[in-house]
């Protein structure tokens, strides 16, 4: 239990990192396609 916590710790902080990642990559995807679609 002891020696899997901070493998557990490490791994759920870097799913939220990639999450976030993910969160901002789709909000700047969908004002693009918003712009794409005012612009055209």
């Amino acid at each position: 239990m002891i020696v899997q916590k901070p493998g557990m710790h490490k791994s759920v902080s870097h799913n939220l990192t990639l999450v976030k990642c993910l969160l901002e990559a789709g909000i700047a995807n969908s004002k693009d396609k918003v712009l794409f679609l005012l612009l055209s």
